[in-house]
């Protein structure tokens, strides 16, 4: 008779950041995931939010991409306060890390605003290359398969336009789709692109 194999101890990290579907997380010294992992994420009352690794941070962070949408991670308020009365730098940190939300979401609604659909498309690429990208070379892959109606909300448009306008960068060079259907993009000629 063999032996069952030995259940995997569940490895419990925090949340430090969330960016749209990016999410950082902070995990204790040697229980970092492996690259390509799922992670699930708590986020009561909705239920766990499942997340694939795409890099490793540092010795103790990754960053993982939310395989559904983030509309928010709850975590609750008297958690945060606790956090902060244990370690009042905290404090700091949440502040900067409001203001930086609310940067973004600032620039998101001068965009909405002020940029026509491809500029959108472009910023939200641009974002994504520099949050999760992978350089080879002068290119650089979205290491994640986004469909276009995933791509068209972040863009704030509707996804025949989101079409057309990836359809346009592709013929001028721009874009590219690697055999997985991953978004590759050559940054320098994205940021040039008027």
């Amino acid at each position: 008779m063999t032996e069952p194999a030995p259940a995997v101890p569940a490895l419990y990290g925090r949340v430090i950041a969330v960016h749209g579907s990016v999410v950082d997380v902070r995990f204790p010294a040697g229980a970092l995931p492996a690259i390509n992992e799922s992670i699930e994420i708590e986020r009561p009352p909705s239920g766990p939010l499942i997340a694939e690794v795409q890099q490793h941070l540092d010795a103790l962070s990754i960053r993982a991409v939310a395989l559904e949408n983030t509309v928010c991670v709850c975590v609750p308020f008297e958690e945060v306060m606790q956090s902060v009365l244990k370690q009042p730098g905290l404090a700091a940190v949440l502040v900067d890390v409001f203001c930086r939300a609310l940067k973004e979401a600032y620039a998101q609604v001068n965009s909405m605003a002020l940029d026509d659909t491809v500029q959108r498309l472009i910023k939200v690429l641009i974002g994504l290359a520099t949050k999760i990208g992978q350089r080879s070379g002068p290119l650089v892959q979205i290491p994640v398969y986004l469909t276009q109606e995933e791509i068209a909300q972040m863009a704030g448009a509707r996804r025949e336009r989101i079409s057309t306008a990836l359809n346009s960068l592709r013929r001028r060079g721009i874009v590219q789709y690697s055999a997985r259907g991953h978004i590759v993009l050559s940054l320098s000629a994205l940021e040039t692109s008027p």
